[in-house]
Parts: C-alpha cells; structure tokens; sequence
C-alpha cells in the first residue's frame, strides 16, 4: 500500500489535489493545519483521514508521517496535484527515496521561466550537500519515519514547532544519512498550482529566515550557497538562472539578514 500525507491551509487547492488521487490502493492523511471547517468537510467527502492540528509545515510533516503505515510515502501539499498517468507509472521498489518531476502551472511569465529551468542539463550530484534543488518526495517509509524522529530530536521543541520552511530539505539530509539508494522518477510527475508572485516572495523569505534559524544546528550545512546554486551545462541556461535568482534570492537574503 501506499501513503500519501498533505498538509492542507486552502480548502479550494485542496479539493484539486484530492480529486487527482485515482489510485485505490493507497492511504492518505491530511493535516488541517489551519483548523478549517471547510477543509474538514472536504475530507470527509473523500473518506480520508483527517488530523486537525494548527502547525507549522514541519510540525505538520511529522504528525502525518509518523501515521503513514504504507510501504511508501509521498509528501504533498495542496499546492500541487498528481498528473493523470502519475499512477500508472509509478514503479515502486526499485528505490529507496524518490524525486518526482515538478511542472508549474502556466499563468504567467515567471512560470514559464520555472518551467524552463526545469528541463535544463545541469552538473550535479544526488546529495543533499551537493543538490538542494531537486527534493524528493516519496519516501520508503521506515526511512521516513527514522528522518523525522532524528529531526525532532536534533532541534529544540521551540524550534522544531517554529520552522515554516526547509522540511522537504531536513528530511533529506536525513534520508540521505539512512539509504543512498535515490531514483529520479522521469515518467512521473506531478502539476503545481501557479500562486501569486507574492506569495512566492513571501516563501523564500520563510526560506532565507529559516536558513538563519537552524545556523547554530547541526543542519547549518543547509544554508551554504552550493548546495543551491544551480550549474547548468550550456551557459546560455545560465541567463534563465539569473532571473530567478533574482526574484528567489533577493527575498531570501532579507529574510536571512533580518531575522
């Protein structure tokens, strides 16, 4: 069987990303982590699992995850839905951790570009200190588990309930620490729901301020530059790059500096 947890804060992205879930085989568990009614009833029509706690995103991670009794586990976020083949490709056993392709909605310019820069060639490892741009997903879920148990019990109480970003980036370094075994599903992939500019500022704002919260742990490795920086193999990719470091980076640095 398989897993799938969400962490859920918009009934209407919500209802898209449930509705993609065709396969029968499988077990889902969503946290209310805005404790909405309408989100509740929307579970409920499904007949999936609810758990209805007001959290952070790694918090929310970790009350979902620990629940997952499949023998894989994809982490979603109602942000994000599964394509209509997702399931049909989906080759279990044959790795341990996975990543699944990502592809932007397209509603704008800056989703194009993402879009882009997704299909660039680029010069990089799967490993967490060399690659934290392309984050797995689905989990074999003993490793899962073991993760966010080293997590929980690497951070302080105040800081594990307090960090709004960098989870899919915690949880790998952890993994990673447990299986190697990764594979980069190339037939599988699943949609993100284009969000307003803004709230993309915002986000690598929580990623620069929680970058600068986990310094003095032993996840600061995660804020050095080269486990980010992009290095595509033709340097007129390196253009595309530029832009969106601009528009990623420039709020991510405030939130670093300032926090």
């Amino acid at each position: 069987m398989l897993s799938i947890i969400i962490t859920s804060t918009s009934s209407e992205n919500l209802e898209k990303c449930l509705n993609s879930i065709i396969t029968k085989d499988v077990e889902v568990i969503i946290n209310n982590a805005i404790q909405d009614e309408q989100i509740s009833n929307l579970i409920k029509k499904f007949g999936f699992t609810e758990i209805n706690k007001k959290t952070n995103i790694l918090q929310s991670r970790y009350i979902t995850g620990i629940k997952a009794s499949g023998t894989y586990t994809i982490i979603m976020d109602d942000t994000r839905f599964f394509s209509e083949t997702f399931f049909l490709n989906l080759n279990l056993n044959m790795f341990d951790i996975g990543v699944i392709n990502e592809i932007e909605e397209v509603n704008n310019i800056y989703d194009k570009l993402i879009n882009r820069q997704i299909n660039i060639n680029y010069n990089s490892k799967m490993e967490p200190k060399k690659n934290m741009f392309s984050l797995p997903r689905i989990y074999k879920t003993y490793i899962l588990k073991e993760a966010l148990n080293n997590i929980k019990n690497n951070l302080s109480s105040d800081l594990f309930n307090d960090i709004k970003a960098m989870d899919l980036e915690l949880i790998y370094y952890e993994s990673y620490k447990i299986s190697n075994k990764i594979e980069k599903l190339n037939d599988n992939y699943i949609m993100h729901i284009s969000q307003d500019p803004i709230k993309e500022i915002k986000k690598f704002y929580k990623y620069g301020k929680n970058t600068k919260l986990l310094k003095n742990t032993v996840y600061s490795d995660l804020g050095k530059p080269d486990s980010r920086i992009r290095k595509p193999k033709i340097i007129t990719d390196f253009f595309i790059l530029l832009i969106i470091y601009a528009i990623r980076g420039i709020p991510f640095l405030l939130g670093y500096i300032l926090s």
